[in-house]
């Protein structure tokens, strides 16, 4: 990914250093190319002989359990992978039971199989007996990762993608504290680091740098952020088939936002401007940044009660109302009522606040909304 080495290379020292033990939280806005770091970190730590878990929260959304037997199974099939002469593999596997022995509510699945060399191997597959102790089922998890990170004698790295999402599991039984518990995995870790990421900076920069949250401290952060004008212009002439001046004209344009630049590159007619590529898939009901920023509207607003007055707000800071004063004049909301409105569309970051004016912080989502006033 361009101009990515440097964020890739900054994961993968600090995580496979035998001198540090640390934690990362990587937080960047949508589509910036977060996953996208995440997955080639992921391979050049799995290339170095760690034992690397992802769990990408935003493509499957699991329950206490599905989580937890997912970060055991990717765990243990790392773990046994190298097994291959059937010796070996009665010796470390029995020398893992017997560690593992020691972990309660845990049941295990054998799979024996030879291949078409006649080599022998065993997959263990770790199932959770059913509880209603949805607390345990966490901690056994990270309890399990600690246990192997000292059988294996090699750093177990946990990379949970979208974490926020974790943290509606305060919605069962005994996990209303989710944070505190998690906190405690952290501050009871052996050789195990985690990777947290998400794409709500404004909610990541609090659950991770505020004071009061029980992980301030236990992270260092990574924020991935649009790509200098250099890196831009190269990604969109790798796009497509340009002029510098074109790719340039882009930038201007999107900013250095990788999405937006491969959606303009890709989109673009013969003999159309790049400023008419984006007015058309912006302004087209068809059109890749049109049906881009409906989903993100739907998906942080969709679900409000107050999806009317925080879509009023946004239409207004996006014609140049940026104060509360002319936002109220402008929606017709009274001031009092604003602030609350006004920080939950930053709890969204749909808005950003500075020297007391309020701006979208999205270019696409800005003219969008200027667009359709």
């Amino acid at each position: 990914p361009v101009d990515r080495r440097h964020e890739i290379a900054r994961l993968v020292e600090g995580l496979s250093s035998p001198r540090r033990n640390v934690n990362f939280a990587v937080l960047g806005h949508r589509r910036i190319g977060k996953t996208t770091i995440l997955w080639k970190a992921r391979q050049e730590l799995i290339e170095r002989g760690f034992n690397v878990a992802y769990l990408d929260l935003s493509v499957y959304k699991y329950s206490p359990v599905e989580f937890a037997q997912g970060v055991m199974s990717q765990i243990t099939q790392n773990y046994t992978k190298g097994l291959r002469k059937i010796e070996k593999a009665q010796a470390i596997l029995s020398s893992l039971l017997r560690t593992l022995s020691k972990l309660r509510k845990l049941k295990f699945t054998l799979e024996p199989s030879v291949d078409e060399k006649g080599e022998f191997s065993i997959a263990i597959r770790p199932e959770l007996v059913e509880t209603e102790d949805y607390s345990k089922v966490l901690a056994l998890a990270f309890d399990y990762a600690n246990e192997i990170s000292k059988k294996s004698r090699n750093r177990i790295i946990i990379i949970i993608d979208e974490f926020p999402t974790l943290l509606e599991f305060r919605h069962y039984p005994k996990l209303t504290n989710i944070l505190e518990r998690f906190r405690s995995v952290v501050e009871n870790r052996q050789n195990v680091c985690y990777v947290l990421s998400g794409s709500r900076v404004h909610f990541m920069k609090e659950v991770v740098g505020s004071g009061d949250s029980p992980l301030f401290g236990h992270f260092v952060v990574l924020e991935v952020t649009q790509l200098e004008e250099k890196d831009a212009v190269e990604l969109y002439l790798k796009a497509s088939n340009a002029t510098d001046a074109e790719a340039k004209s882009a930038y201007s344009i999107v900013g250095g936002h990788p999405y937006y630049l491969i959606m303009l590159a890709e989109n673009r007619r013969p003999n159309e401007t790049v400023e008419q590529t984006y007015g058309r898939i912006l302004t087209s009901p068809t059109g890749a940044l049109y049906l881009y920023v409906n989903y993100i509207l739907k998906e942080d607003l969709g679900s409000s009660t107050k999806e009317t007055r925080l879509l009023k707000i946004l239409r207004a800071i996006a014609s140049g109302n940026s104060t509360v004063s002319t936002i109220s004049a402008e929606t017709g909301l009274k001031i009092t009522s604003l602030p609350f409105y006004l920080r939950e569309l930053e709890n969204y970051d749909l808005v950003k606040r500075s020297n007391g004016k309020y701006h979208v912080t999205d270019r696409a989502v800005r003219d969008y909304l200027a667009i359709r006033l």
